[in-house]
């Protein structure tokens, strides 16, 4: 079943996150925070530079579930991750795309603002492709799987963590990372 779905095509590219969403830290706008930029379609696109992971939020407090989004990050610099059972500011699972080495898929967590790694995978990706993230939270379970269109390459890193079992999903990255078509699903 269908929890939630987020595109961004009702809102309008401004200096404001999306309807239904609150940037973290709170009142974050611009280049400090999440908005709605156009790249193609409407998306959710993060603040310029080095920021210190700041992350936009929505939906409700969920326990099972899958998340999956687009996401697009520059291999350089940037990071791009997707999150789920957010609890508060500083306090959720996340799982994405990270430039370090030569790239890699990140699974892990940020409590009480610092961040923890539970496993990464080496995946190599460029800037200008929108990739596709599905994130399950089950139970203690935790399933992070990236995939490139067209080729279908795909890498996929897994963990066992009880540090959060409810919480909303969101985004947290660097370096004007962006995402797109969110939905959540429950999981049984």
């Amino acid at each position: 079943m269908v929890l939630y779905t987020d595109d961004f095509e009702s809102d309008l590219p401004l200096l404001l996150p999306p309807s239904g969403w609150a940037n973290e830290p709170a009142g974050l706008l611009g280049l400090g925070g999440y908005t709605v930029s156009s790249d193609g379609s409407h998306v959710l696109k993060g603040p310029g530079g080095s920021t210190g992971f700041p992350s936009a939020v929505a939906g409700s407090s969920w326990q099972d579930y899958k998340v999956s989004a687009d996401l697009k990050v520059d291999p350089v610099n940037g990071h791009a991750r997707v999150i789920a059972r957010h609890q508060s500011a500083g306090n959720f699972y996340a799982c994405g795309l990270d430039h370090d080495g030569s790239g890699q898929l990140f699974l892990g967590k940020e409590s009480g603002g610092t961040w923890g790694t539970f496993q990464t995978a080496a995946y190599t990706y460029v800037g200008s492709t929108w990739y596709h993230l599905d994130f399950s939270v089950q139970g203690n379970s935790l399933t992070c799987t990236v995939t490139e269109p067209g080729s279908g390459r795909t890498a996929t890193v897994t963990a066992s963590a009880g540090y959060f079992p409810a919480g909303s999903i969101g985004a947290t990255g660097e370096y004007g990372s962006e995402y797109d078509n969110f939905v959540v699903s429950s999981l049984p």
